[in-house]
């Protein structure tokens, strides 16, 4: 019997090792599956582990990439633009509304789940280069993943884009403040689906908070087995 295991769909994120390593710390390269989401004369990043399976998918992940024993999907960033009229890499609104684990998107996997979810929800060019303090909001603390992380931390942000609103059916975890308060954090009203602006990926000085964040999905989705 196949061992449950953490999708990664990768979008051609410039991180895809930090991921990788932070996931192989906590749950070993048995239950890590790679999804290289591919375009046209583009080539995937070199992989840094050599004892990670994974397959490639062109442009759209479509449900019937998704194996049954994939437990939860981990939406990477990437340099592609939604909308853009030369193409960008996607998923399916199957691969959203049918598929039941746990879901995470990072950066342009938080913005590639927060406008399948909600048409209305446009895209910004709000940008942030920089390590930001991020304020979560006062029902963060009620949830299973933030709730244990402190009032107030540091995370590493990469994007060009930022949401306009919170997406139909999704609550504010939080955000951050710079030149323009930016969403960063939201989560489903009623499913397990996560997405964050930032890179918890990449570490930072101080608490590394970020880390918290992808251990904690992932126990989520791949509870410890009860001694008896």
């Amino acid at each position: 019997m196949e061992t449950n295991q953490i999708a990664i769909v990768d979008f051609g994120t410039l991180h895809i090792n930090s991921l990788i390593s932070v996931l192989r710390a906590h749950v070993g390269c048995d239950r890590i599956r790679l999804i290289r989401m591919t375009r046209r004369k583009e080539r995937p990043r070199t992989l840094k582990f050599g004892d990670i399976k994974s397959t490639n998918v062109s442009n759209t992940l479509e449900l019937k990439h998704v194996k049954e024993t994939d437990a939860a999907l981990i939406l990477t960033g990437g340099p592609d633009n939604i909308g853009c009229l030369d193409g960008f890499r996607t998923i399916s609104e199957d691969v959203y509304y049918e598929f039941e684990g746990p879901i995470l998107g990072i950066s342009y996997g938080f913005e590639l789940l927060a406008t399948v979810a909600d048409p209305n929800c446009k895209l910004l060019p709000y940008q942030e280069r920089s390590n930001t303090m991020f304020l979560p909001h006062p029902r963060a603390m009620e949830d299973t993943i933030f709730s244990k992380l402190p009032p107030g931390f540091l995370v590493s942000n990469r994007h060009s884009w930022s949401l306009s609103k919170v997406p139909k059916g999704y609550e504010l975890m939080g955000e951050t403040r710079g030149a323009h308060s930016v969403i960063s954090a939201i989560k489903h009203e009623i499913r397990p689906i996560y997405g964050v602006q930032f890179h918890p990926e990449l570490p930072v000085s101080g608490y590394w908070a970020g880390r918290e964040i992808i251990t904690g999905f992932v126990d989520m989705a791949l509870p410890a087995p009860v001694l008896i």
